[in-house]
């Protein structure tokens, strides 16, 4: 056993996260015995039986908080006996919704009011009886309490409705009566495992931060233990005696504070982690039965090159169940983008959707490309870290894994580890299955640092580069927090196919730099020799041309090796191809009142964890955080579209400002084709009280001007696009840009106007001042000002 990093966080992880007193050494001979193969199976996640052929649905946006809960306990409580109710958070969930009507062939009846959908089901509730409970955002309740998770319990043994004190009023209103109070002195998470643990399911938990609402429908139609380690309200080593009674290899679903130690605590207990604290209706999407027979049609048909060197790019935390119930599939930073299957892509994928939600996994697989493809997140069956579970369960896991993989016709399985046991992977490499692993390893997934290790002539290799730009790792982020850097170095590896300095595996961290767009410019600065292969093709790569030998440290390329020769940061986020394949706009004029003018603008962002763009609140906002990362030319979150300029397109007028809390770096800019190549230019504004920066942003804050005005003479005749930057100024929060106005000025006659093409609005904005120093100024003051249409900018002054 080689240890990458010596992490032993058997006592001090588990005292701080389950109260656990020792661990067991994995390193144990079983008396040289080897273990028997078990036969490759499914089933390791809870399937709710059936649905029923009509389904009640509600809108979150219809209810409160409260109200949530109450309906998903009604929602849990009718599944177990056939699901029947489907809440909708948000356009994914009506996609998804859509999907399984048409592919179903469901009845459907929509409520706008929570109570009287619960009305519908009142025979479901147990004598008629609720469960009392403490939410939250209820005035006065600790953001710690977890009488909602004693509740939620409560809820799927006695089949009662979930009541916060707050709504008491209306459920008695209604005609129900008090089961149990969980706000009670008497009552603590070890109060209710001792008292229910008996009538519970010991098949899976549920670790559930009290103010959520999802999940829960789970819990109850499973009859789960709802509990939540993280806070102790009492016992504080009751987390380990529940994850201790669970079955073994039992998953816990839900997440936690601390990934580190709660995922290792639940390994060293033989339990599966799965991340699915935000997953909404899986007591729904689990009922759904599938007739697919999933296919990859994985050709494997690259041959190795002695002038190559082959790059997988492996997108990370594809284990987390959450994100691919919600916007994975749809967003535009992963796999719901416009540049998926322009170049080969591995996805993580968590192979438990072929129980918890076959019809978002019939749909990854009916959209793939042929440069699409999915392996096992980590680690297989779901999120464990395989060097500390426990020997006697990993033959069962083992199994999981196997049967998951042939089920879903995946074949590399993604290992999140801290560090490296060579010979815990023996179980998993002894399945036909599994045909190897990619190995992410400590900090960054970077510390298995490229190498290989085999068994059963099967290799795991380590991801040797990583795209993830981290908070406040300032020397790891020069080496890693940019594409092109990461390329430089990729470019000058070993072209020998014979050797394991041949192959990379790029890990792309999707809340930081792994996003879509990113990796489209990483893809663009990799050289001519450098051949992308799926993760499944490296393998084969590997195993029919590298000596079956481990390989702990490569002949390799460090990054400080070129630190006196990195390449600049000067990330362009346009390419040619999107400059081109972009409409010129209709509009001229925009007020962000409605959504409806944004079907003229692109939004896109830099895929960091806090970047959006887009509208909200009825605002387009730009927001994004380098997490603590200093400035750089690449913004975080921006807008665009495309104009024509005309003869008597002079000016641009736009009206932004900072959110409340921070300033934050705003930047324009036009871009425009000339002999074939892209030309940027950022422009500055007379309106500027201060300089710009280095990388061309202008610092707002809530004393800068909310008017700024632009030149456009030079690109008249041209077809540019006008890009709307945010970056933020390194502090990390609430670093908004407003975009309130947009308007193209024209100018008839001496007489500035704003003209819409679309509809021929024409509409003048004049000043009788003629004290102004230049034109521009004069329209902005004019943009605060509407007079007379007799009067004008005065036609003397120049800009």
């Amino acid at each position: 056993m080689k240890l990458i990093k010596k992490v032993f966080i058997c006592l001090m992880i588990l005292t701080f996260a389950f109260g656990i007193v020792g661990c067991k050494d994995n390193d144990d001979d079983k008396d040289g015995e080897k273990t028997e193969l078990l036969e490759a199976k499914t089933g390791l996640y809870y399937r709710v039986p059936k649905h029923a052929d009509t389904v009640y649905t509600i809108h979150s946006k219809k209810m409160t908080a409260q109200e949530y809960v109450l309906v998903a306990s009604v929602q849990g409580i009718v599944a177990q006996k056939q699901a029947s109710i489907y809440i909708i958070e948000d356009a994914d969930d009506e996609m998804w919704f859509e999907q399984i009507v048409n592919t179903y062939e469901l009845n459907v009846v929509d409520f706008n009011n929570p109570w009287d959908l619960v009305t519908i089901f009142k025979s479901y509730i147990k004598d008629s009886k609720y469960v009392l409970y403490n939410h939250v955002k209820e005035a006065g309740v600790s953001y710690t309490d977890l009488s909602i998770n004693y509740a939620t319990t409560v809820a799927g043994v006695e089949n009662y409705l979930m009541v916060s004190k707050s709504i008491e009023h209306e459920a008695i209103e209604r005609g129900f009566t008090l089961g149990l109070d969980t706000t009670s002195y008497e009552w603590d998470t070890e109060y209710v495992f001792n008292t229910y643990k008996d009538k519970l399911t010991n098949k899976y938990l549920v670790h559930q931060e009290p103010s959520k609402g999802q999940l829960r429908d789970y819990a109850i139609a499973g009859k789960a233990l709802c509990y939540y380690a993280d806070y102790y309200d009492g016992n504080s080593e009751i987390g380990s005696t529940i994850a201790s009674w669970a079955s073994v290899n039992a998953p816990i679903l839900g997440w936690t504070q601390n990934e580190i130690n709660f995922v290792s605590a639940n390994s060293l207990l033989s339990k599966v982690t799965l991340a699915a604290d935000w997953a909404a209706n899986l007591s729904f999407y689990s009922s759904l039965e599938t007739e697919a027979e999933y296919q990859q049609n994985i050709s494997k048909n690259v041959t190795a090159d002695s002038g190559k060197h082959y790059v997988a790019i492996v997108m990370s935390d594809g284990d987390n169940l959450q994100w691919m119930t919600n916007s994975f599939a749809t967003s535009e930073l992963y796999y719901g983008s416009k540049k998926r299957g322009d170049f080969k892509m591995t996805w993580t994928t968590t192979p438990s959707l072929y129980d918890l939600a076959p019809n978002i996994l019939d749909y990854l697989y009916d959209t793939k490309t042929e440069n699409d493809e999915f392996i096992a997140g980590p680690s297989g069956a779901g999120y464990v870290n395989v060097t500390e579970y426990q020997e006697s369960s990993i033959p069962e896991y083992a199994a999981y894994v196997a049967g998951y993989l042939e089920k879903t016709d995946m074949e590399v399985v993604n290992f999140l580890d801290n560090y490296i046991d060579e010979e815990k992977y023996a179980a998993f490499a002894a399945y036909d299955q599994v045909k190897g692993g990619i190995l992410s390893v400590g900090d960054y997934y970077l510390e298995g640092a490229g190498g290989v290790y085999w068994q059963n002539d099967k290799p795991f290799i380590c991801v040797r580069d990583t795209l993830w730009r981290a908070e406040g790792a300032e020397n790891h982020n020069s080496y890693y927090g940019y594409v092109e850097r990461v390329a430089q170095r990729i470019n000058e590896y070993s072209t020998d196919p014979a050797s394991i300095e041949g192959y990379t595996v790029v890990l792309a961290h999707a809340w930081s730099i792994g996003s879509m767009d990113y990796l489209s410019r990483f893809v663009d600065a990799l050289g001519d020799h450098v051949e992308l292969v799926t993760a499944s093709e490296l393998v084969d790569l590997v195993t029919k041309n590298v000596e079956h030998k481990n390989v702990e440290e490569l002949d390799d390329i460090k990054p400080e090796d070129l630190k006196d020769r990195l390449v600049p940061i000067s990330t362009e986020q346009y390419s040619v191809a999107d400059f081109q394949s972009i409409q010129v706009s209709t509009k001229k004029k925009f007020l962000f009142t409605s959504e409806e003018e944004l079907t003229y603008w692109t939004f896109n962002c830099g895929g960091l964890q806090y970047d959006f763009a887009g509208y909200m609140d009825g605002k387009v906002k730009l927001d994004g955080s380098d997490l603590e990362d200093l400035l750089d030319y690449f913004p975080n979150s921006w807008m665009y579209s495309k104009f024509h300029i005309n003869e008597d397109d002079n000016l641009l007028e736009i009206k932004v400002n900072s959110g409340d809390n921070a300033n934050t770096n705003y930047r324009l800019r036009v871009l425009y084709m000339q002999n074939g190549s892209l030309v940027s230019n950022i422009l500055d504004s007379e309106s500027y009280d201060l300089e710009l920066d280095e990388y061309g942003y202008y610092l707002l804050s809530e004393s800068s001007p909310s008017t700024f005005v632009y030149d456009l003479t030079p690109y008249k005749g041209k077809d540019i696009l006008i890009s709307i930057e945010q970056d933020d100024s390194g502090e990390g929060s609430g670093e908004i840009v407003n975009v309130n106005k947009f308007a193209i000025v024209k100018e008839v006659n001496g007489v500035y106007v704003y003209t819409n093409i679309n509809n021929g609005d024409v509409k003048s904005y004049m000043t009788s001042s003629d004290t102004f120093e230049s034109r521009a100024r004069c329209v902005e003051i004019v943009a605060k000002n509407i007079v007379s249409f007799e009067n004008r900018c005065p036609e003397n002054r120049i800009i």
